[in-house]
Parts: structure tokens; sequence; C-alpha cells
């Protein structure tokens, strides 16, 4: 797993080579079969009032250490201008097979970056090598004792993985099953953050063991996260169920839960006031045959919760 942190970071760093890009449909550069899929809005994170208020000084404090900035003024990137979202698509078995896409969109001088990417690798005793997989050209950097990582630029984005196979039948395209489907659909594009993974088969049988989720699991379907970022924080888990009885049980499961853990937090003396009025503040609700749970943070919790973390 070491290894797969260490090539995907460095398929994040080969970000560069992607062109200056408008972002196209998020779909486009998923693989067929992704159970789990993740988008960052990073430009609309970037310039939201909570990070420029709490983060954004630490931020570019981060960026201006020597190494960093020695990697920004030899490409040209700037992150808080140049990235805009990045998309990521995985298998739920990825820690064995590998198998997972990055998707980045920006505006990148791919000339130069690449140019500081060869130089980079030849620095760290790494290769970095181009070949012509038909009229796409494939990029491979591989660090020593390492998993190699492989890159491309297709619909108008920079694509990267750490197995070649994956990264190619991503970029030919195919239609996605149709849970995942269904939950991309929810994803307006707006979003700070939206996650979405397909309760597999192999996750409703191990939920089926669990006390209570008996007959609950083996019609499950989907969940997705979605954050939105402006000066406070909007936060949504939702489960979609087969019907609406499972989502009754479902609901009924969550809502009896949620009082318990309160009063167990409200008993703790080592526990922040800020951090029981947030817990207070989350909330279960269902619609038809979906289950959310809802956390809204405004802007005056935060500034509490930021000095209580001093």
């Amino acid at each position: 797993m070491r290894s797969l942190r260490t090539t995907m970071a460095l398929g994040l760093a080969l970000l560069c080579l992607a062109p200056a890009a408008r972002a196209a449909e998020p779909d486009k550069l998923l693989p067929a079969d992704a159970e789990l899929v993740a988008m960052i809005n990073f430009k609309q994170i970037i310039d939201s009032p909570l990070v420029k208020k709490h983060a954004l000084d630490k931020i570019k404090e981060a960026l201006s250490q020597p190494d960093i900035k020695k990697a920004v003024e030899a490409t040209g990137l700037d992150p808080l201008k140049d990235i805009t979202s990045i998309w990521m698509a995985a298998k739920t078995d990825v820690a064995a097979t590998k198998k997972l896409v990055v998707a980045v969109r920006g505006n990148f001088d791919a000339a130069k970056i690449e140019a500081a990417a060869k130089a980079s690798a030849k620095e760290r005793g790494a290769t970095f090598e181009s070949s012509k997989e038909g009229a796409l050209t494939v990029y491979k950097t591989s660090e020593p004792g390492q998993d190699a990582m492989f890159s491309t630029f297709a619909d108008k984005a920079f694509v990267a993985s750490p197995v070649k196979d994956y990264l190619l039948s991503t970029v030919k395209g195919g239609k996605l099953n149709t849970a995942m489907a269904s939950a991309l659909g929810k994803c307006s594009g707006k979003e700070s953050l939206f996650v979405a993974g397909v309760i597999t088969k192999e996750l409703k049988d191990a939920l089926a063991m669990q006390k209570g989720f008996e007959n609950i699991a083996p019609k499950l379907e989907y969940a997705t996260i979605t954050t939105t970022v402006t000066d406070g924080v909007d936060l949504a888990v939702t489960v979609m169920t087969s019907d609406t009885k499972t989502a009754d049980a479902l609901k009924l499961i969550a809502a009896l839960a949620l009082p318990g853990l309160k009063k167990e937090v409200e008993k703790n003396a080592a526990v922040p006031a800020e951090v029981k009025e947030l817990l207070e503040k989350v909330k279960v609700s269902s619609d038809k045959t979906a289950v959310s749970v809802t956390l809204n943070v405004p802007a005056d919790l935060i500034d509490k919760l930021a000095k209580a973390a001093k």
C-alpha cells in the first residue's frame, strides 16, 4: 500500500502535463466498473469565504516552503490559481488491484512541466518515459523499488493511474453500472466535495451479519457524501435503498442511535462545548427510498471551533 501511495503522489505531481482545459462531463473519464468516485472542487474550496478566513494564509505559507517553491517555479504551476477540480475513481478492492485513476482539470504549461518532470525524475534516480498507444501519448514514471505510474492526456484533461490497462480503459470509456450512474446523477458539480460509493455484494454480505441489518443490507444500493463550503459548511450523507420500507427501517436505526450518541457526548466532560453544540445540529431524514444524515455548521460555530482548537 505504501508503494501505491508513493506512485499516486508521483502521479499528482505529474498533473503538470495537463493542458489548459475546460471541465468535461465527469463520467467521460471514469472507468466503467468504478465503485468509488470522489470529486474535489478545488477552486470552489479555495475561493470560499471559510477557507479565505481560516486556512488560506496557512496554505500560502506551506506553498512558500523551499522545496515546494522550487517546484512551483520549475513547473510554472500555481495550485491556488491553476487547478480547478480533481476527480478520482476506483474499485473497492483497490488495495489489491490498484485499480484507481485520477483526472485533474486546470490550466497548465505542459511543455514547461514536462521538462521539469523529466529533470526531477533524473535527479531522484527515477525513469521518465513516453510511448504511443494509438493516438495517445502515455507517460511512465518509475521510482526505484516502487510501482510505476502511467499518465496521459484525454478529453482535455490529465489522467493518471498505477495500472496502464486501467488508464487506457478509462480513456476509452464505457457505460457506468446503474448504481454508480444514479449516484453521480446527484452531483451538480457545484459541491465542494462529492463522494459516491456503490454498495457491493461483498459489503452487503458483511453488513447483513450485523444485528438489525439482516433485511436492510440486501436492499442497499449506493451512498453519497456531499460537502459544500461557503462561510459555513453543509454536510449530507445519503444512503439509497430499493424501497420505502427499507428506507424507513434504516431511518429508524439512525434516529434511535443519534440520541444515545448525543447523551454519551453530553456527559463526557472532556468533550468541548463547541463539539457538543455541533452534534446537536445533526439531523436524520428520509425521502421515499433515500435516508440522509445532515449537518449544517454555521460560520459563528466554526469560529468557536477554530478558537477552541488553538
